[in-house]
């Protein structure tokens, strides 16, 4: 992905999130923690990692909306004879949201693009780092869940969430949310 195209999805999530407090009816901000894993259309890696992300919302929770923010997908590790590699994977994300509010609980959908970065790295025996690698792009992800109204403005929820990143390699996520709307 060229430096063009990952500053239009950067310009366009902020925006988002800019333009939403304007209207501070139907902001909502969201933290988010929860396990993720890389898989291939091959294999799924044995480690998991821990992922983190903030998402700004806006549409009030109630039918369609957008979102834009960060994730930190977490990192993973591998070991081998040759050494350990290690990588760590991030995205910015821009995209559409449907809530369905059924009382205190709420199902959502979420879809979008999102740029990424993977930093990598493969150490040897003793610590020694070897070789350092990167590498970029855009893709889309999805996410399904479900959330529990706390009080008027707080709730509590949990998505499952799928970043498509290159060649049939996936990041998958089960994460717990905590929103506030304003």
């Amino acid at each position: 992905m060229d430096s063009r195209s990952l500053f239009s999805v950067a310009l366009l999530g902020l925006a988002a999130i800019a333009a939403a407090p304007a209207a501070a009816e139907g902001f909502i901000l969201e933290a988010a923690v929860g396990s993720s894993k890389l898989t291939s259309d091959n294999s799924t890696l044995q480690d998991r990692a821990t992922a983190i992300g903030i998402v700004g919302r806006w549409g009030g929770g109630k039918g369609l909306g957008m979102e834009a923010g960060v994730r930190g997908h977490g990192e993973w590790a591998v070991n081998d004879a040759a050494g350990t590699y290690r990588f760590a994977g991030t995205s910015l994300l821009a995209g559409v949201t449907y809530d369905i509010p059924l009382g205190p609980v709420t199902l959502g959908a979420r879809v979008g693009g999102h740029a990424w970065r993977v930093n990598g790295q493969v150490i040897g025996v003793g610590s020694t780092v070897l070789t350092k690698t990167e590498d970029s792009g855009a893709g889309l992800y999805y996410s399904l869940g479900a959330s529990y109204a706390i009080s008027e403005r707080l709730s509590i929820g949990t998505y499952y969430n799928v970043f498509n990143l290159e060649d049939g390699i996936r990041v998958k996520a089960v994460d717990v949310r905590l929103s506030y709307a304003f």
